[in-house]
This record gives C-alpha cells, structure tokens and sequence, in this order.
C-alpha cells in the first residue's frame, strides 16, 4: 500500500502516481547519485513498475464522543480534552524542571574538577554512538557525518557521565533515599503508562536485581534532581 503525497515516499513516485485510476499502469526510472543516504540504492539506476489496484481515501474519525470512547475515555469528548490539556500542561512543566535541572548541574560542574576514567568514557560513548546510529537503519552515513556523530557521543557520554557523579554525590550528603512505598508507586506509575500488570511488572523487578537497582538509582536522582530545580528557583 502506498500513501500517495508521502514525504516519505520516492519523490517521483509521488509525481508518477497523481492522475493514476485503478486498473492503471506506469513505470518510471530513477537514477540516483553515488553518495545517496540509502546504500541499497545508491550509484544505480532502478526501473519502478506501478499497478494500481485500488484507491482508498483516508479519513479522520469524527471528534465526538464516540471517538473519545474508542480512546480508552468512556466519559466523553469533554473528559478526553481536558485529560489531554493535563499532559500538555505536565510535559510543559517537565521539560522547564529538565532545562532548569540541566542549568544547575552544568553550574556545578563548571566549578568543580571531575576526573572521569577514560576507559569509562569510551564505552559510555561507544553506547552513545549505537544510539545515534539506530536512527539511520541501513542508510549510508558519510565519513565527515560518521565523525560528527562520534563527537556528539562522547560529549553525550561526558555529560552523562559527570551528571550521573554530580547527582550521587548530591544524593550522599543529603542523606537522600527511596522507600518501599516509592518503589510500589513508581510501579504501579509504569505498568499503568505501559498497559501492563502490576502485580507482574512488581514480581519480575523483584526477582532481577539488577533491574531493581536500576528503578531504585532512577527515583533516587529524580528526587535530587526536584532538590536541585527547588533549590535554584528559590535561590
């Protein structure tokens, strides 16, 4: 199936495709350069053949009550945009508390010497760099770009690195910790957000322990970092 107009698409399939009824057929060429971003493709000349079986036009559903219902909101239109209006409003304010916590860590660490172990870096990086790459699938990537991608990664893993040390230490002198009534929150928060049980998610983060220091570090460093973004804006 083809979504015709797609910026996705070949741009001269969008082009070969507009006028076309069902039953029709076209075959158009394209030649593309040496260096093109899909490898698969690049420095050849591929022949398409187009048959159109069928047109189906795409429709929006209509924004009414039976739409919120469908959503997962049995109360209606009403309740769906005021739960959306609420998700807005908590991204907004998560995105200023990040910004501001960013701010206040980067403040900290310009004024303090942090030594960071090569070898630490580098596999931090060397992550990092998987990371970024998985956002090209198998596309071409060249030289200069594969290089640029290598220094974005290792100052995503410094950063990384220095605020993970930064917050730790933070955590330590305050005599920060997380209970057991916050452990049970925080999963019951994530098998709601993923549409999963809780009762499974608690016994299967129970039984791995590595997964359980990894839930425990997270709640640990958002409650440092809500120290960090209280303490600037009132200072």
């Amino acid at each position: 199936m083809v979504l015709a107009g797609h910026a996705e698409n070949e741009p001269a399939l969008n082009e070969k495709i507009m006028g076309l009824t069902p039953g029709d057929e076209r075959s158009f060429q394209v030649v593309y350069p040496k260096d093109h971003a899909n490898r698969r493709v690049a420095g050849k000349d591929i022949v398409y053949g187009l048959k159109v079986r069928e047109i189906k036009e795409k429709k929006l559903p209509a924004l009414d009550d039976d739409f919120a219902k469908s959503l997962g909101t049995p109360e209606g239109l009403r309740d769906l945009r005021e739960k959306v209006r609420k998700e807005l409003l908590d991204a907004r304010e998560r995105a200023g508390r990040s910004e501001t916590a960013s701010e206040v860590l980067t403040g900290i660490a310009d004024r303090v010497a942090l030594e960071l172990p090569e070898s630490v870096v580098e596999q931090e990086s060397l992550a990092a760099l998987r990371r970024l790459l998985s956002a090209y699938h198998d596309r071409k990537i060249a030289p200069e770009a594969l290089e640029g991608l290598k220094t974005e990664a290792r100052r995503q893993a410094v950063d990384h690195l220095r605020n993970h040390l930064i917050l730790e230490k933070i955590a330590q002198k305050e005599g920060f910790g997380v209970a057991e009534e916050e452990i049970q929150a925080e999963i019951h928060n994530l098998a709601q957000a993923n549409n999963v049980s809780e009762a499974a998610l608690g016994d299967m983060i129970r039984r791995d322990n590595h997964r359980r220091e990894e839930l425990v570090e997270t709640l640990l460093f958002r409650k440092t970092v809500d120290f960090l973004v209280k303490t600037a804006i009132i200072g």
